[in-house]
Order: C-alpha cells, then structure tokens, then sequence
C-alpha cells in the first residue's frame, strides 16, 4: 500500500501549507503582501476535516458513545474525505508557489538561492518546533516507541520519512506523529521544481512551458508508480502525486480558453485511463487512484482559477464571506494545525484513560477548540515574524 492510501487510516493527514502572498483566483496580481483569504478558508476547511479524522481515529469509541444519529453521520461523511483535504492542499501549495515565484522563477543561482531560504524560512521553525513538541508530549503515550529513535529522528529532519505501510520505507513519521508523511512530499516538489524549471527552458517545448510542466508530471506520476513496483524507494512514492502539485502551479496566469482547460484536464484524463485499463484486466491500484482523485481536484480548482467570473454573482461574493468567516481563522494556523494536532490528540487519549469523569472530556474538548481557533495562528504568525530576515540597520553617512 502506498502513503496516499494511508490516508484512510491511522497515518492520514493534512498538509497545510505557509501562505503566500497570491492574488485572488484567475485575477490581476495584488502587489501588497495581504493573505488571500479564500485560499485561507480553504486551507482552514481542509485542516479541519483532518482533525475531525484524527479524533474519529483516536477516540472513535468515545465519539461513537457521545454524538449519535444525524450528527454522527454527518461528521462521518466530512471525516472521511481526509483524502480529498490532503490532496487538496497538495494543489494550494502548488498554486501559491507559482504566485510566489511568478517573475522569478527559482532558473539562476540568485533566485534559486533566495527561493530555498524562502521556503526554509517558511517551513523549518515550526518544523523544529513541532518535532520538540512531539517528543515532549510522547512522554504520554510513546514509552518504547521505536519511531522516538534518533536515527528516525535524523531521518525526518531530511524529510525522508513516509507512511510505516509504503513500499520502500526507510524512516517511518517522528514520534508517530502520522502527518509528517505528507511533509516530505511537500519538500519534494519543492525541491524538484528548479531543476524541472531549468529542464523545460532547455528542452524541445521551451516555448510551451506550461505543457512541458504537465507532461513531466504525468510521466513522473508513472515513472515513480513503476519504481514503487521495482525498485521501492521514498522518491518513487514521491514522484508519484507531483503532478497534482504541479497542475496547482500551472495553474497560475492560464490564459483563458478551451486549450487551458484541455491541459489541466489532460492529467486527469491519462491517470483516468491507466485506471480504467487496469481495472479491465482485473487490477487496481492505490497510488494511480489516489493521484487521479488529485488531478481531479486539481482540474476543479484550476477550472475555477481561469473563470473566475461567478464569483462576482451577489449569493457567491455571501458564501465567500461566510466560509473566510468560518474558516479563514483556521487557515491562519493551518500549517501549525498540521504539524501539533496528532501527538496533541494522543497525549490527550493517554491521559483521559483515567477515570477523570466527563467534565474532562468537555474540558479537553474546549482545550482543542482553542488551540485550533487561537494558538496555533498565534505560533504561525509568530514563527513567520521570527524567520523573517530583518532589513539592515542603516548607517549614518558622512557629516
């Protein structure tokens, strides 16, 4: 089984991603540095779905006895499109890097250096804190746990890690904290893209980058699906969802029109029929099926980048306001989200084991609320402020 399959088990995950300053779906590019909050809502609605996973997961029995009828089976159909959010947010990370580098494409060695100390400064704070954090809080639950080893550890601070259950597996996620999996990947595609960048401005299709970039996705899809079967190895299950990645990125400045559409589709349509030939000859595959729900996704989302229009209408403008409303909060602290929730929920099932009473369970419940809604934008914000290179002080010229 592949790590994109983990997603409905105990290893799913969400990996919400830093913002970046983007403009709004298929619009003109905002020059000041403002979050858009669309893209924040939906970070915040996929996060969410996520968590609500992982406490299905971890206190299923608990949930089960607490919430029944209507409700339990609403929140069991949001839970379990845990696939769908990690995916999706696979597609926003893609999105927001080509805002981030339009106009600087990491193609020199300047901005190939400046956009590897964008990303470390964006993703590595809160990533050595969260790996503190989980060894702290695995005092709780992780006595004898061979994923707190510090050769695991090692391998997690070189984003090598994948799900226990992939092929090819050489570091399992730190401390059993599950959704670092989908972090590696992240890390990946980020370091993939400048040496694609540079292939496609040298190859055959240097003036169509854009199909050369979809095209090297779904060959990579299919070059990593090949490798998992032969020769498994964390970078094979890494080549594998790039190309839902970089649909997201392609989608970026699309001009309008049907060849647009025909491109970003085109994913869809090649995984989709690997799929269907499979399944004639009586096969399946976890990895093709996860990628082709991704490219799905991803050929959604692009479609709404490049018509963008109806968003205009009065009832779309009420329901963007009232998802930011709801969820942009959430989004604000995604990436934290991500990375504390899942030793924060099993440190809490550790200790709630005892018999403190229902009042506790009430208690942690609020707990989570408010570190969802509060701390974790708070860490968020307060690590981008932190990383953030300071201008030089200037110095007094001559009298």
């Amino acid at each position: 089984m592949n790590p994109m399959a983990c997603l409905s088990a105990n290893h799913s995950t969400a990996a919400a991603r830093p913002n970046e300053s983007a403009p709004a779906l298929g619009g003109a590019v905002r020059t000041s540095q403002r979050r858009i909050r669309e893209l924040d809502a939906l970070r915040g609605i996929a996060a969410l779905i996520v968590v609500i996973h992982h406490v299905f997961v971890i206190f299923h029995a608990e949930v089960r006895a607490t919430i029944t009828g209507l409700a339990f089976d609403i929140l069991n159909v949001v839970q379990a499109q845990n696939k769908a959010a990690v995916l999706t947010f696979f597609v926003l990370s893609g999105y927001a890097i080509g805002i981030a580098t339009r106009g600087r494409e990491p193609v020199t060695g300047v901005a190939i250096a400046d956009y590897a100390s964008r990303r470390a400064r964006r993703i590595l704070p809160l990533y050595w804190f969260s790996l503190a954090w989980t060894a702290a809080l695995g005092l709780a639950y992780g006595a004898g746990e061979p994923s707190f080893s510090w050769q695991t550890l090692l391998g997690n601070a070189a984003f090598l890690q994948t799900s226990a259950v992939a092929k090819g597996n050489w570091f399992d996620p730190y401390g059993l904290n599950g959704p670092y999996w989908s972090l590696s990947y992240e890390a990946f595609f980020y370091a993939m893209l400048p040496t694609v960048l540079l292939l496609v401005r040298r190859g055959p299709l240097a003036a169509h980058p854009k199909t050369a970039l979809i095209a090297i996705g779904c060959a990579a899809t299919f070059a990593g699906f090949a490798g998992i079967n032969l020769v498994p190895t964390p970078f094979a299950q890494f080549l594998c969802p790039w190309v839902v990645w970089i649909v997201g990125y392609v989608a970026v400045d699309l001009p309008r029109g049907w060849r647009s559409l025909a491109l970003v589709a085109a994913p869809l349509l090649l995984i989709g029929g690997a799929v269907q030939a499979m399944a004639v000859a009586g096969l399946s595959s976890d990895t093709l099926g996860s990628v082709l729900t991704g490219t799905a996704i991803a050929f959604v989302f692009a479609a709404i980048a490049l018509y963008h229009d109806w968003t205009a209408f009065a009832p779309v403008r009420a329901l963007r306001r009232l998802l930011i409303a709801l969820f942009g909060r959430i989004g604000d602290g995604s990436y934290a989200l991500y990375l504390l929730h899942y030793p924060l929920l099993l440190a809490l099932h550790a200790w709630l084991d005892a018999p403190f009473g229902a009042m506790a369970w009430w208690l942690a419940g609020a707990g989570l609320v408010v570190f969802t809604i509060l701390v974790c934008p708070w860490l968020e914000t307060t690590a981008t402020r932190l990383a953030r290179p300071r201008p030089p002080s200037a110095k007094p010229g001559p009298a």
